[in-house]
Order: structure tokens, then sequence, then C-alpha cells
């Protein structure tokens, strides 16, 4: 992601900066996402998956 901020800086195009930062942004969430669900223990809800064994 830092390649993206040095690329947002290095443009002289208030649109293209942010364009690449609103995608930064929207980055972040989806990778925060991911730590958050690697990091919680599984749990099965009833009927899914279909009796685990």
């Amino acid at each position: 992601m830092s390649i993206l901020r040095l690329q947002a800086r290095s443009d002289p195009n208030a649109g293209v900066q942010a364009a690449i930062t609103s995608a930064l942004a929207r980055i972040e969430v989806v990778a925060k996402i991911h730590d958050h669900l690697r990091d919680t223990p599984v749990v099965y809800h009833a009927g899914w998956p279909a009796n685990p064994r």
C-alpha cells in the first residue's frame, strides 16, 4: 500500500490523488476485515456447515 501512497503524492493531478486515496481507504478496510476474520475462532452455526465431522 505504501507504493500507492507514493504514487498519490507524486501525481500532480488532484483527481488522481483523490482516486488513489479513496482506493487505499477501501483496501485498508478489506485488510482489517481479513485480519479480524483470520483471528476469529471458527463458530459453527446450526445447520452450517452441514454436520461437520
